[in-house]
């Protein structure tokens, strides 16, 4: 039996996937690994956070259409300026290498799937 799914289907359950895992209101913090300016949104700092090596989540700060590419030791914050000012942040889904050690980190990351694809 082959299963099929129509286009509009597709489109629907990638858009929702997409919403859940941007973290509307919410900064990274720590974790800083460059600053980039005059980015003008979410997906083209997702790109660039894609082609850089250990980054592995964005805080896009539409204000100042600023563009923080972040590595594994950032965390979520929604109670700083920046956040309640509009911020929006996304962590991609990466691939351990071999040799990573697993943190036994107490703060619950969410990992997300990749959207510029």
């Amino acid at each position: 039996v082959v299963s099929t799914q129509s286009t509009g289907d597709k489109n629907k359950k990638e858009k929702q996937q997409s919403s859940e895992c941007l973290l509307q209101n919410t900064v990274l913090h720590g974790g800083d690994i460059e600053k980039k300016e005059n980015i003008k949104g979410i997906k083209p700092c997702l790109k660039l956070c894609k082609k850089t090596e250990s980054c592995v989540g964005v805080t896009f700060i539409p204000t100042e259409k600023l563009c923080l590419l972040k590595n594994e030791d950032a965390s979520p914050d929604t109670e700083c300026e920046a956040a309640k000012a509009g911020a929006v942040s996304q962590f991609l889904k990466y691939k351990k290498k071999k040799g990573d050690k697993q943190k036994n980190d107490k703060k619950k990351k969410v990992l997300c799937v990749d959207t510029t694809a």
